[in-house]
């Protein structure tokens, strides 16, 4: 993952959350009708396999999504967490500074931290290495 996407998903992490659910609830809708229009006979059409590509190209942004909400929840410092909800809520960032901040930080200081830790967090997913890929660390003691 770039900087410059993981802004781009942290900033916009909520509508992209909404939106990423609601394409993935009309194509499994849509799949559900095509199924019981054809008497759910197991014949599927090309439109269907269109659909499970679909889904599967959501697959991508899932895991994205998830290892950003994963670190949100688990990874953000409390403080940040505050300030990142003020962002999402549209509150100045001469007030975000005013009231969260620390005296000599700045909003774009504090903002470029929250990155590099989602970048830390995150690694290059979906292929992992960073501290969320970290949580299937193998066990160290031979199993008896």
């Amino acid at each position: 993952m770039t900087e410059s996407k993981a802004a781009y998903i942290l900033l916009d992490y909520p509508t992209l959350w909404g939106s990423w659910q609601e394409r993935r609830q009309m194509i499994v809708d849509s799949y559900s009708a095509d199924h019981r229009h054809q008497g759910g006979s197991g014949d599927h059409s090309d439109e269907t396999f269109k659909k499970a590509a679909s889904l599967m190209e959501l697959g991508e942004a899932e895991s994205v999504l998830e290892v950003v909400g994963e670190w949100i929840t688990s990874g953000l410092n409390p403080k940040d967490r505050i300030v990142l909800l003020s962002m999402w809520r549209g509150v100045h960032p001469a007030k975000i500074e005013a009231r969260y901040l620390e005296q000599r930080e700045t909003m774009a200081e504090r903002w470029r931290k929250m990155v590099q830790g989602l970048l830390r967090f995150a690694g290059t997913v979906p292929g992992g290495h960073g501290l969320a890929s970290a949580g299937t660390r193998m066990n160290s003691r031979p199993a008896l």
